[in-house]
């Protein structure tokens, strides 16, 4: 899998993430506090209407409910023009009592207006305009207030019948202007916008802290991210943070733990590799030089070249061993897999690693189902039996057993391989799949490489499984690891 290139984009002039966020909080409140303001404006003016249109009703039905009271008749009656006085005076608007049928304007009755502060005096019906009239006559019949355009205005019209104790009928009309209506909106209207205004003004110091808290551990971030870029892997981003930006700076002290980790391991390597290539190189030119020169002549000049040989084996080998952790390494590459007899793999890795135990007093144990299988890689799974039995003869004594086990579950194989040592004491068992670590730091020739369990452990891991070393009740250490199959 290739890593995918990152190329910055440039389609313009650069906009400050701390203004972006500020501009985008400010607008996100100013929305929200214009969609609730449209709303609440809708809902207060239908509110506002209802409340003068029962206003009007109510006190259409009190002055009503007063000239039943009536016994000398409503035109003459001082508590009549009194409450009136006051409705008019309440509402802005203006009362007018109407004896006789207001649906003529020809017929027997008068009519009186007040309008605070001043109050009309008995006139006949027929003075009234016709348009009045008809509009009296619907309010009287209506269930609610209706508008009425007159003077140059609207106004909300109630209208109730009434009559008093002498006899006399007739109908109270109420009346109101929209324009005062309409002035208490605005008054509210005003005082919304003033506090709309302070609400955006709180929204942008909101959104100035808030974009404060989050670009300033971005800028931090940034800064860290640049010194890593540099190779100071040794920064790290200070952030006590508990939401996402706090999880994003602690996987950027992670990754910067993980490179300064690969580039001690790199520098490590090259060192171990230059070690390991100086000794023999150094070994061969000197007998080669000493043949060429006629130092070493006869048996000598012979045993020379012996030397010789054995080196280039050794170098041979290095090189063998070096590229076997490069493709190991290359775990994005899809490995070709097979299923194979685990009881076979295991007694190739006896017979592949048999030429070590000659000397020694050493036999190997096969524990395995003869239907028990894996599904893996052949070469590449035989060469970490082969790193595993290396090591395990490195740690076991003479006289005794390596025990080679295998078992298949439901969806995986496991292996298991026990030597017949003293153990691992804590720091080896934590380090021992580590590149070029060996429990002999002194890396005497014959003691290997330290590579053989790394290279294990990343061909375990390319079939998608797990190694780990530990040590025995009864003595001795075990290396156990498992595969995925049909993965």
């Amino acid at each position: 899998m290739r890593a995918a290139k990152i190329t910055p984009r440039r389609d313009g002039a650069r906009v400050p993430l701390f203004l972006r966020v500020a501009l985008a909080v400010v607008a996100v409140v100013a929305l929200t506090l214009g969609l609730t303001m449209v709303l609440l404006s809708t809902i207060t003016s239908r509110t506002v209407r209802r409340q003068h249109s029962d206003e009007l009703v109510k006190h259409t039905r009190n002055i009503s409910a007063l000239t039943a009271q009536e016994v000398n008749g409503v035109y003459i009656s001082s508590a009549m023009r009194t409450t009136m006085f006051n409705a008019s005076d309440q509402l802005h608007g203006s009362v007018v009592l109407i004896l006789g049928d207001p649906q003529t304007a020809y017929g027997r009755g008068y009519w009186l207006e007040v309008n605070a502060p001043t109050t009309t005096g008995l006139l006949p019906l027929t003075t009234l305009p016709a348009t009045h009239l008809m509009v009296y006559a619907e309010a009287m019949n209506a269930d609610a207030p209706v508008l009425f355009t007159h003077r140059g205005g609207q106004a909300m019209v109630a209208g109730q019948r009434m009559s008093d104790q002498a006899g006399n009928t007739g109908v109270i009309i109420v009346e109101m202007p929209v324009t005062q209506i309409n002035l208490q909106i605005k008054d509210w209207f005003q005082n919304f916008s003033g506090i709309l205004v302070a609400a955006m003004v709180l929204a942008l110091f909101a959104a100035t802290l808030v974009a404060r808290s989050i670009t300033r551990p971005l800028r931090a971030m940034h800064q860290t991210v640049r010194a890593i870029e540099q190779g100071h892997f040794d920064r790290r981003v200070n952030t006590r943070r508990q939401d996402e930006l706090g999880d994003l700076g602690h996987g950027i002290n992670v990754m910067a733990e993980s490179l300064g980790n690969a580039q001690r391991s790199q520098a490590f390597f090259m060192a171990s590799v230059s070690h390991e290539l100086r000794a023999p190189m150094t070994s061969i030119q000197g007998f080669v030089q000493a043949v060429r020169d006629g130092t070493a002549t006869g048996p000598t000049a012979e045993e020379s070249l012996d030397i010789v040989l054995d080196e280039c084996e050794r170098l041979s080998h290095l090189i063998e061993v070096l590229m076997m952790l490069m493709r190991a390494q290359a775990s994005d590459t899809p490995l070709a897999r097979e299923w194979m007899s685990t009881a076979k793999l295991l007694e190739q890795a006896t017979r592949a690693i048999g030429g070590k135990v000659q000397d020694r007093d050493i036999s190997f144990e096969i524990k395995a189902d003869a239907a028990c299988q894996a599904q893996v890689n052949t070469p590449l799974m035989l060469q970490v039996l082969v790193n595993i039995l290396d090591n395990a003869l490195r740690y076991s004594t003479d006289g005794g057993t390596i025990t080679l086990c295998a078992r298949q579950d439901a969806d995986a194989t496991t292996f298991w391989i026990d030597d017949c040592g003293p153990g691992m004491d804590v720091q080896t068992a934590a380090h021992l799949f580590e590149d070029f670590y060996t429990a002999n730091t002194a890396r005497t020739p014959g003691h290997g490489l330290g590579l053989g369990l790394s290279i294990a452990k990343r061909v375990v891991m390319q079939h998608h499984g797990e190694i780990r070393a530990e040590n025995l009740p009864q003595g001795g250490g075990r290396i156990a690891f498992f595969v995925l199959n049909d993965f």
